[in-house]
């Protein structure tokens, strides 16, 4: 079987894992809501929101623009806030549903949105902290780690040194590269190029940046 998009890849695997989806039958249908709602109504105005930080940067529209999509998804988040309420979970016990959220809430990351809305700050550290979170974490970078000690990888590496010369290492990603800072398999352009944007903005003017593809496979 092969599968794209996310969402149908989540609901495939917890139609069969245990512990994903509530056994009674509405509370499944809840479970399930929410996993559409995360990805079809809390998920396209932070996207938009991101496309615009990433594409129109230099459009004299940006500035004004840009307060307006932050509007769009606060409207969002406040509405996930209220519902969410003092609850650790969307419905009850963790589902499919909280695992897509917080997974779409991830994205804004660094942006300083979710600072106004504290229990979904909460929310996600409550999700990153499951043991099943863990593991995966450390699966991926176990995975990762293994990937970049591959004869092939370093071998890449080496070609790219010997034709254009060795990299200066405090230019070299400064703050991690890609298992330090989170490598979502499927989504590596988006992650490398979002990152090189947030480090230039902490940067003088002028300043360029350099993204490559991912060598790992």
């Amino acid at each position: 079987l092969t599968l794209f998009e996310s969402g149908a890849i989540i609901l495939h695997v917890a139609q069969r894992i245990a512990g994903l989806l509530p056994a009674e039958v509405n509370a499944r249908a809840r479970a399930i809501m929410w996993m559409f709602a995360a990805l079809n109504t809390v998920e396209p105005p932070i996207v938009e929101r991101s496309s615009a930080i990433l594409l129109e940067r230099d459009k004299p529209r940006h500035e004004a623009r840009l307060p307006i999509l932050d509007d769009r998804v606060r409207t969002r988040l406040g509405e996930l806030s209220r519902r969410l309420g003092d609850a650790d979970w969307l419905d009850g016990a963790f589902s499919a549903g909280d695992l897509m959220m917080v997974t779409v809430l991830r994205r804004l990351d660094g942006s300083g949105l979710l600072e106004a809305f504290p229990n979904l700050g909460a929310y996600i550290a409550r999700a990153e902290a499951r043991p099943a979170y863990q593991r995966a974490f450390a699966a991926q970078l176990a995975t990762h780690i293994k990937a970049l000690q591959d004869p092939t990888f370093l071998k890449d590496k080496a070609k790219v040194t010997a034709k254009l010369g060795p990299f200066p290492r405090d230019r070299v990603n400064p703050n991690g590269g890609s298992t330090a800072l989170g490598h979502p398999f499927g989504a590596t352009g988006a992650r490398i190029l979002s990152q090189a944007v947030k480090e230039l903005a902490a940067m003088p003017a002028g300043t360029y940046a350099i993204v490559s593809i991912c060598a790992d496979g």
